[in-house]
């Protein structure tokens, strides 16, 4: 699909599907929506892991693809950390995890967001 269509929208259209996946998951009433919710949000994040290498590939090029992935990938692990870490902090404040899915839903809407206005650089060196 990113041959066809702009990978760098295409993470976004996926950071969406995460955020509806996590609000499928805070307002979960039955034993279905939970399934919905990882499902929704497993494709997003599936989705996410070949785009990722791709938009750094089209953005900076792929003389520095490696050193650029390692880096984004760093930079995942760690806020993955934190998020995770907030997430229960947040679940053992409020007695209910559905707060944590309120506040990650908002962080990766924003990501979205941002990822829409996001253009490559002028200087490409390596294309």
């Amino acid at each position: 699909i990113s041959d066809r269509f702009d990978p760098a929208r295409l993470l976004v259209l996926c950071n969406v599907f995460v955020v509806i996946g996590l609000l499928v998951g805070a307002f979960a009433s039955n034993a279905i929506m939970p399934y919905l919710s990882f499902i929704l949000a497993g494709f997003g994040y599936g989705g996410m892991m070949p785009l990722v290498p791709t938009v750094l590939a089209n953005y900076f090029g792929r003389d520095v693809l490696s050193r650029a992935v390692g880096i984004a990938q760093l930079v995942f692990g760690v806020l993955s950390g934190f998020i995770a870490t907030i997430g229960f902090a947040i679940g053992d404040a409020t007695g209910s995890l559905v707060n944590a899915f309120y506040v990650t839903a908002v962080i990766v809407g924003v990501c979205a967001l941002l990822g829409m206005f996001a253009r490559p650089p002028k200087n490409q060196r390596n294309k």
